[in-house]
């Protein structure tokens, strides 16, 4: 794992079952794309830091600094952050393989750069989305589950609709900034959010509607069954999928299986 200082934010993510001199210097690689890399690097006195780890730093101009043996001070933000994982993420499941390990640890990543506070940066987040003032809109606030009910990541709700009267163009990688700032502006009113109850009923109500959407072809592919069969029921009823085409389709299907 590479830590920036300043931000407490988790740079770059690796999993591995042996970390060797090469695999650390290609996750260096990855961590400082096109020579994009910090001024300085603290690393402890392990093995795996080896000539291939050296060469990478050098051609990149880092300047590496090794923390003296047994000062597990001088690195205190990587060290606060391996106990925080050990304790908020990896000692809550079973790990079976590298791809589950490094999914955990990906997700966690997410969870600690945009929505962990840190009080050392005064309550900030490591990844702030966007500097807005203080929103002062009332709505209902949700909870989105993260790790599997672990941890939560906590939100508001606006109208959707009132994004479309307020004039401003939103490319769309900053809409979520600009929603964003728009409420802390006070320019968006809260959505409605209804309760268990009415959801289910609302679940039920959309997915009946989407059925009915979806009628019309499996109704024609009927019909098409059945003029295979020589059965011109279409002639004889006006709607096959009434009382009587049903109980005539029933009856079709009973017979065929009973053979």
């Amino acid at each position: 794992m590479i830590i920036e200082l300043g931000s407490r934010r988790v740079v770059h993510l690796g999993v591995t079952r042996f970390p060797t001199d090469v695999w650390v210097a290609q996750q260096w690689r990855e961590a400082t794309p096109f020579g994009q890399g910090p001024m300085h690097l603290i690393r402890d006195n392990d093995q795996k830091y080896g000539q291939h780890f050296a060469a990478v730093a050098a051609g990149a101009g880092i300047d590496v600094i090794k923390t003296p043996i047994r000062a597990p001070r001088a690195n205190a933000i990587c060290e606060r952050f391996i106990g925080s994982v050990r304790r908020e993420c990896l000692n809550h499941f079973l790990i079976r393989d590298e791809y589950q390990l490094f999914r955990i640890l990906k997700a966690y990543t997410e969870y600690f750069n945009a929505c962990r506070p840190h009080q050392g940066l005064a309550q900030r987040l490591p990844q702030p989305p966007h500097e807005v003032s203080v929103p002062t809109l009332s709505g209902p606030v949700l909870a989105r589950p993260l790790l599997g009910g672990l941890h939560h990541h906590y939100y508001r709700l606006v109208n959707a609709r009132h994004i479309k009267n307020v004039p401003g163009r939103k490319p769309d990688y900053q809409d979520c900034q600009w929603i964003q700032k728009l409420h802390g502006l006070g320019l968006l009113s809260a959505s409605f959010r209804p309760d268990a109850e009415m959801c289910v009923l609302r679940a039920y109500v959309r997915h009946r509607a989407e059925l009915t959407r979806h009628r019309a072809p499996h109704i024609l592919h009927i019909q098409q069954a059945l003029q295979q069969m020589n059965l011109q029921l279409s002639q004889a009823l006006t709607d096959i999928t009434g009382v009587t085409g049903m109980a005539i389709l029933r009856a079709i299907s009973l017979e065929n299986a009973m053979r």
